[in-house]
């Protein structure tokens, strides 16, 4: 080997560690280089994970911190919309408090129909704060009480005016007449009210 490489000339020796170095450099770069830069890769990669995963718990963990007062505050909202509406009332209950209203005011009840309580509809506003369609509610339920009275014109709008105050009361229709007779003059109202209640 030694005499083969002695014979050879110098231009052949400058070939030959050419292509030792050649050798080295590849064998380093296949060897040892190429595995070092996928490592660093999949390394790299996996640290990008971590921290996407590490943002994620972070927003998880700065909602779950902020979840109590979001819930105090949405149980705020809540009890301020169910204090705007009657608890849920039985027949009985909302007939003793619309003849209750009634009588203080001098009116005499001649009749008075309440029809079986349903989910209450609510009208829902679009963009441009317009009442689109009627939807129904789950948390409020609505009762329609139709009612024939009889007093003066006066007692009926007094009557009308409490009504008007009382939370959760809406009146959707109203008609009166006045008749004159022999015993006096009288007014009678037909009143359709319809009486809201929230489920606390």
């Amino acid at each position: 080997m030694k005499e083969l490489y002695e014979h050879l000339t110098q231009r052949e020796k400058k070939l030959l560690y050419t292509l030792i170095c050649f050798f080295i450099v590849v064998g380093g770069w296949f060897l040892l280089i190429t595995p070092s830069l996928d490592k660093s890769s999949e390394l790299n990669q996996t640290y990008q994970n971590a921290l996407a995963l590490n943002t994620s718990k972070q927003s998880d963990l700065s909602k779950y911190l902020l979840a109590p007062d979001e819930l105090k505050i949405k149980k705020n909202s809540l009890k301020t919309i169910i204090d705007k509406y009657n608890s849920q009332l039985s027949n009985e209950k909302i007939d003793k408090l619309l003849t209750t209203a009634f009588l203080t005011n001098g009116l005499k009840p001649v009749s008075l129909a309440i029809s079986d309580v349903k989910p209450a509809s609510v009208k829902t506003a679009t963009t441009d704060q317009t009442p689109t369609d009627e939807e129904t509610s789950e948390y409020v339920t609505q009762a329609t009480v139709n009612v024939s009275v009889s007093g003066s014109l006066v007692q009926i709008t007094n009557t009308i005016d409490t009504l008007n105050k009382m939370k959760g009361i809406e009146i959707s229709k109203f008609t009166y007449t006045t008749s004159s007779s022999t015993q006096g003059s009288g007014t009678s109202a037909t009143l359709t009210i319809v009486v809201y209640m929230a489920n606390s």
